[in-house]
């Protein structure tokens, strides 16, 4: 277990280290966040994707994930949400 969480952490190969991930269960919907890209699964089944820009990303930060977003974050935002880093 020692080595699974040291390699999910500091590995540069770990694909954590270098994606926005995170998710969010909710009684209706769950979230879900893999850099640019919001999936919302609503409890009727269905599915919404969306690609985000910057300014959509922080809404999304903050009211999907109840994140406060600071301004040092921005820069990662823009980068994130740029047409060359969109899956």
């Amino acid at each position: 277990m020692e080595v699974a969480n040291w390699f999910t952490s500091a590995s540069p190969n770990s694909k954590f280290r270098h994606n926005l991930m995170m998710a969010r269960a909710t009684p209706d919907t769950r979230y879900a966040l893999l850099n640019n890209r919001l999936t919302l699964r609503p409890r009727n089944g269905a599915v919404e994707q969306r690609e985000l820009n910057p300014e959509q990303l922080a809404v999304a930060l903050q009211e999907c994930f109840e994140l406060k977003v600071e301004n040092d974050w921005k820069p990662l935002l823009a980068k994130l949400g740029s047409d060359e880093n969109r899956a």
